[in-house]
């Protein structure tokens, strides 16, 4: 199920990496690749045109040795140079190849590990090159974020898709609605549970539009 994290957990972790610069953020290079990993749970993947594309993953996923080309894209393809899917499928947008954002990471060895150092505003960069190829609901964007619809009727930005890309990611909205598995998400999160009894909620759905998302909820297990 595709689900991208709020990026106020991103802006946290970026806190966290700052250096004695606060427009540089400082980190290892494992810990920015969960970032990216985390980000790519939001793309489709094509799971025939993968499979078919790649051999050697479909021969992994008979094997059982990983479970589906979705799971192998988030994992490892992306950063292997491979594509979720064809050009133009669903008319979504590609991400930028793993190879492009690599460039633009100063990796280097430190106390035996790989540390990076990277400006802010380049890796906010970088994150959009990513989620460009999240699929964004027209429809429901502009529904659930009036101002949007009203800035796109006024021409002022084109599209629901761009909107999310430049903005609205980083204002923590959601790019489509996320399916809330409400059994589950009253059993992981109590200060759900005591929110809804105080009435600030209608229901899991309702919190996690309004507070749980931004929170740094999930809306379904991993």
């Amino acid at each position: 199920m595709l689900f991208v994290p709020a990026f106020t957990l991103v802006e946290a972790w970026m806190r966290s990496c700052a250096a004695e610069d606060a427009a540089v953020l400082q980190s290892t290079y494992d810990d920015v690749l969960d970032v990216f990993k985390a980000l790519l749970e939001g793309i489709p993947v094509d799971e025939d045109w993968y499979a078919a594309e790649y051999p050697a993953v479909a021969d992994a996923i008979a094997r059982r040795a990983i479970e589906s080309a979705s799971a192998h894209f988030q994992r490892h393809g992306h950063f292997e140079g491979r594509q979720p899917f064809a050009d133009g499928w669903r008319d979504l947008v590609r991400p930028v190849p793993f190879i492009e954002t690599q460039a633009k990471l100063r990796v280097v060895p430190a106390k035996g590990r790989l540390q990076v150092r990277v400006e802010r505003d380049v890796f906010i960069g970088l994150i959009k090159n990513v989620i460009k190829a999240v699929p964004v609901d027209e429809e429901w964007y502009r529904a659930a974020y009036p101002a949007v619809s009203n800035m796109i009727g006024n021409g002022l930005v084109p599209s629901a898709a761009h909107h999310y890309v430049e903005m609205g990611y980083f204002e923590s909205k959601m790019p489509f609605d996320f399916v809330v598995d409400e059994g589950w998400y009253f059993s992981q999160y109590e200060h759900v549970r005591n929110g809804i009894a105080r009435g600030a909620a209608r229901s899991a759905k309702d919190h996690f539009f309004r507070i749980g998302y931004g929170d740094g909820c999930r809306p379904v297990p991993r």
